[in-house]
């Protein structure tokens, strides 16, 4: 399945508004090059912006996953993680403003 429109759009957005809160670049959310691990800041930013594009914006993780170049299983256990993370009140903080800002523009 072939992912167009409007929908693909969502985790780029996602992505600008996120991965800065960790201190990376947007793109790194998306790259895929055969490094041998992401940094933390990295991985936590990818992790979230799943999260945020699947909980917070409604994008099924079967659309997602072309976008994000990950199989649903992989897309579950971030979304698990950032759950997790979430007891954590800094992080549910942060989530909840980003969570706050997906809803203004995207009224998810």
């Amino acid at each position: 399945m072939s992912v167009a429109g409007p929908i693909s759009g969502v985790p780029v957005a996602i992505a600008q508004m996120a991965a800065p809160e960790f201190g990376v670049p947007p793109r790194s959310v998306f790259d895929i090059s055969p490094r041998i691990r992401r940094t933390r800041p990295e991985a936590l930013a990818r992790e979230t912006v799943i999260y945020l594009t699947h909980v917070g914006a409604g994008i099924p993780l079967r659309l997602l996953q072309g976008l994000m170049w990950s199989d649903r299983r992989d897309m579950r256990r971030a979304i698990q993680r950032v759950e997790t993370a979430r007891d954590d009140a800094g992080f549910d903080a942060l989530l909840a403003r980003l969570e706050a800002r997906i809803e203004e523009e995207f009224g998810a």
